[in-house]
C-alpha cells in the first residue's frame, strides 16, 4: 500500500506541475506565420483537453485505490 501512495503522491506532483506549465504558458505569444499560429493553438487546446482528461483519470483511480476502499471497511464495520 505504501509503494501505491507513493506511486499516486508522485503522479499528483507531476500533473501539478504539468498544469502550472500550462497555466503559465496559456497566453504566450505564438509564431506570426497565420499558419502556424492556427496549429500552435489546436496543440494548446489538446494539451489542455488531454491534461483534463488526465486528471480526471487521476481522480477515479485516487477514488477505487483510497477512498472507496476505505468506505468499504467502514460500512463492514
Amino acid at each position: 500500500m505504501r509503494a501505491l501512495r507513493e506511486l499516486f503522491a508522485f503522479a499528483g506532483v507531476m500533473l501539478l506541475a504539468s498544469g502550472g506549465l500550462q497555466w503559465r504558458n496559456r497566453s504566450a505569444p505564438g509564431p506570426i506565420d497565420p499558419a502556424l499560429r492556427d496549429a500552435c493553438l489546436r496543440t494548446r487546446s489538446a494539451a489542455a483537453g488531454l491534461y483534463g482528461a488526465s486528471v480526471a483519470l487521476y481522480a477515479v483511480g485516487g477514488w477505487f485505490a483510497f477512498v472507496q476502499p476505505w468506505l468499504s471497511a467502514s460500512l463492514a464495520e
